[in-house]
């Protein structure tokens, strides 16, 4: 039986890539983050990025963004729903350990997961 061996170009690359976005962060002309948020200097650093949010393009993109998201969730669910059966499988794989009924509401789809966070 022969075991794969690393190519030696890839650690090589890596390396070339770790040393290059190092540099590349050393020259970077913007401040990095602040780390003491509550210093008197980093207002002007939260101020620019709160700027930078008020586009109303970066509010349409990010409301396009989450529903095509929420869309690919629903759509993946509802297929994993129908083909699996999610509340046997989690019952089979977690039923010594988390109550049956918190399984069940874990598998509910979720549009209905708001009537069922009454139940708790």
């Amino acid at each position: 039986m022969t075991q794969p061996t690393q190519s030696p170009g890839l650690f090589l690359d890596s390396s070339m890539t770790a040393e290059s976005d190092f540099l590349a962060s050393l020259t970077n002309p913007h401040a990095p983050y602040p780390w003491q948020p509550l210093s008197p200097e980093a207002e002007a650093y939260f101020t620019a990025a709160a700027a930078e949010l008020d586009d109303p393009l970066v509010e349409t993109s990010i409301a396009a963004g989450w529903q095509n998201f929420s869309a690919q969730l629903s759509a993946h669910w509802d297929g994993l729903a129908a083909t699996a059966g999610v509340a046997q499988v989690l019952t089979a794989e977690f039923q010594e350990r988390i109550p049956l009924h918190l399984l069940q509401a874990i598998a509910l789809p979720p549009q209905r997961w708001p009537a069922a966070a009454s139940r708790f």
